[in-house]
C-alpha cells in the first residue's frame, strides 16, 4: 500500500492505455512516467471497509474486478524494470499469500479468514499507522526500533510458498502498524510479494531499503541518520544490512518510475544525498556499532555546529 492509503496500483493499465488501444506498454513507459504517478495515486486494488462482529472490530478487504488484467500488466513492467516485486495477479494466488502471511505473522493474538475467493476478513491490529507518524512529524528512535525488531523476527519466519526465509515485498510505512501500549509493529497488506528465485537475504535487503525511503523523505536532515542507525542497529543482521549497501543508489532507466513512487516524489538530490551519507555511515562502521554517550561539552559543540555524520548523539 501506498502513502495515503493508495494500493500500489501501478496498475496503471487502464489509466494509462484505455480501453482499444494497441499500444505496446512496455515500448511508451518512458513518457508515461507523469501519467503512470498519478495513476498511483488514484486507482486502488482492493476495497476497504469495516465491520464489528463478536465484540471484534475487522477489515474486510475486497479485490476489485480490474485488479486481476491490471496487475498482469504492471508485472510487465516490474519485469522490464528488474524490479525484484510482482503483484499476485490470481485472485485466488491474492487471497491465500494475504491470509497465510497475516496468520504467520499475528497468530497469537489475531486471525485472517477467506468469505470468497476475492475477499478476505482481518482482525482489526491496535495501534497507529507508521506513515501517520511519520508525516505528522512524530517519528521517533522508539518507533523505528519496533519497526526494526518486527522485521527482524519475520525475516526469520521460514515461508512454504516462498521455498525460504520470509520477505514481505512492500515493507513501507502504511504497510506498519505501531501499538503504542505494547511497543510493537506488526506488519499488514501483503499485495506483493518477491521473486522467490532470489536469495533470501536479497529480498530481505529490499524491504529494509522501502523503509528507509520512506523515512529519508520526510525526517529532517538532522534525525535522518541517527533514526536510520537506530532502525539498522536493531534489526541487527549484518548479512542483509550488506546486501542493502550496494542498493543505496537510483537505478537507472525506466526502473527510475518505480523509484520515484518508492521516494515519495522527493527531490531525486536530496534523495541521493541521504543514502551517499548512509552509504559512507555503513562503510565507516557507525551504523552497526552501539554509540557511546557524549560528553555533555561535545553535545553543546554539536548543537552549535548542527547536523552531525556520527551517531555519538544517540
Amino acid at each position: 500500500m501506498l502513502p495515503g492509503g493508495a494500493e500500489t496500483g501501478i496498475i496503471f493499465a487502464q489509466y494509462l492505455y484505455g480501453k482499444g488501444t494497441t499500444v505496446n506498454p512496455l515500448a511508451t513507459l518512458r513518457p508515461l512516467k507523469d501519467r503512470f504517478l498519478a495513476a498511483v495515486d488514484s486507482i486502488k486494488i482492493n476495497s476497504i471497509s469495516h465491520r464489528s462482529h463478536d465484540g471484534c472490530e475487522q477489515i474486510i478487504k475486497h479485490r476489485n474486478g480490474f485488479a486481476p488484467p491490471v496487475a498482469v500488466l504492471a508485472n510487465l513492467y516490474f519485469g522490464a524494470a528488474h524490479i525484484p516485486i510482482r503483484f499476485q495477479c490470481r485472485n485466488v494466488g491474492w487471497r491465500d499469500w494475504e491470509i497465510n502471511c497475516f496468520r504467520m505473522l499475528n497468530h497469537d493474538r489475531f486471525q485472517a479468514i477467506a468469505l470468497d475467493n476475492t475477499t478476505i476478513c482481518l482482525d482489526q491490529l491496535p495501534g497507529k499507522n507508521l506513515f501517520v507518524y511519520l508525516t505528522g512529524g512524530n517519528m521517533t528512535r522508539k518507533i523505528v526500533r519496533a519497526a526494526g525488531r518486527e522485521l527482524r523476527r519475520a525475516h526469520g519466519l521460514w515461508s512454504e510458498p516462498m521455498g525460504g526465509w520470509w520477505s514481505h515485498g512492500d515493507a513501507s510505512m502504511s504497510n506498519m502498524i505501531y501499538d503504542g501500549s505494547t511497543d510493537r509493529v506488526r506488519l499488514i497488506d501483503f499485495e506483493m510479494k518477491h521473486e522467490k528465485s532470489l536469495p533470501a537475504d536479497v529480498r530481505q535487503a529490499d524491504d529494509l531499503l522501502v523503509f528507509l525511503l520512506d523515512l529519508l523523505g520526510y525526517v529532517p536532515h538532522r534525525r535522518w541518520l541517527p533514526l536510520a542507525g537506530a532502525f539498522l542497529r536493531t534489526y541487527a543482521r549484518p548479512e542483509v544490512i550488506a546486501q542493502l549497501r550496494p542498493r543505496l543508489v537510483a537505478p537507472r532507466g525506466i526502473a527510475k518510475i518505480w523509484w520515484n513512487v518508492r521516494t515519495n516524489a522527493v527531490d531525486p538530490r536530496k534523495v541521493a544525498r541521504r543514502l551517499e551519507e548512509l552509504g559512507q555511515a555503513l562503510d565507516a562502521g557507525e551504523i552497526l556499532t552501539t554509540p557511546k554517550p557524549a560528553s555533555k561539552a561535545k553535545r553543546s559543540g554539536f548543537a552549535r555546529r548542527g547536523a552531525s555524520r556520527t551517531f555519538a548523539m544517540q
